[in-house]
């Protein structure tokens, strides 16, 4: 599995799925294109609350602290990791801290698509190949490509 920076707009990159972190319950956000479903299964935006719509894993998200972003991208990769997606897009949700955030969706992205399969007789190979952090930032902060790929 890669993970890749682009400074690109999350609408201009090609990805079988898109993550999606619903900020602090809010489901006006420009990258919420599935307000009325979200609703009408109940979604509420909950911390680490999960709903997959069409090619779209929307994850309830509290705050922009790194230990919350950690929670709901490992959220986001577990509900990914069980269908056919070879890519993921995502944007950055940096707040004050770009490169404390993009770091701990790393490693949550890493940690998260791990599975012990030592004992198993039928093992699940990761089909995920390929993880794509857009620089478009939920809050239109202004992030480099120096400070993304330096986290």
């Amino acid at each position: 599995m890669n993970i890749n920076i682009t400074n690109k707009k999350l609408n201009e990159v090609i990805a079988d799925i898109q993550i999606v972190f619903v900020m602090d319950k809010n489901l006006e956000h420009k990258w919420i294109q599935d307000k009325e479903q979200l609703e009408f299964f109940g979604f509420k935006g909950e911390s680490e609350e999960c709903c997959l719509i069409g090619k779209t894993v929307y994850v309830g998200c509290e705050n922009f602290e790194n230990d919350e972003i950690r929670l709901a991208t490992a959220k986001a990769i577990s509900t990914i990791k069980n269908t056919e997606a070879k890519s993921i897009k995502v944007g950055t949700y940096s707040n004050d801290c770009p490169s404390v955030n993009i770091k701990a969706m790393s490693e949550a992205f890493i940690l998260g698509s791990y599975s012990f399969e030592n004992y198993k007789s039928k093992k699940k190979p990761l089909k995920i190949e390929t993880i794509t952090i857009c620089t478009e930032d939920y809050d239109k902060t202004d992030i480099s490509m120096t400070t993304a790929k330096k986290a």
